[in-house]
């Protein structure tokens, strides 16, 4: 009972609100620093990401030139492997042993020599 009354007073209670009032400030600094800190390694990943899609688009974008140049597709890549089956190709890691496709690309000219895509598709 003495300690309510002692809470409830207005005297006497300036040392613990200022104690509250410090860790209330604490915990918001600590919530700021963590939620900086979680979008700064968000961006890392997301960056590495768009790096690696721009490097399989860019295989994509190989092989689409060389039907349009009538030309065969013979790129060699430091990342990626790859298999030309009639109009199709299929990209997938250098390092995947089970060869799993990453991106799937089916194109061909049509009559009047105007390339047609009529499949690009991303996976794993």
């Amino acid at each position: 009972m003495k300690l309510i009354k002692t809470l409830k007073s207005k005297r006497g209670v300036a040392i613990e609100n200022a104690v509250i009032f410090m860790l209330l400030i604490f915990l918001f600094c600590e919530l700021l620093l963590g939620l900086a800190l979680v979008a700064h390694k968000q961006l890392k990943v997301d960056s590495l990401l768009l790096l690696n899609e721009v490097k399989i688009e860019q295989v994509g974008e190989d092989y689409l030139a060389s039907i349009k140049a009538k030309t065969e597709f013979t790129q060699i890549y430091e990342d990626y492997a790859y298999e030309v089956n009639g109009k199709t190709l299929r990209v997938w890691n250098n390092s995947d042993e089970t060869k799993t496709v990453i991106l799937y690309v089916e194109a061909e000219l049509d009559y009047s020599d105007q390339l047609k895509i009529t499949s690009w598709r991303y996976s794993a």
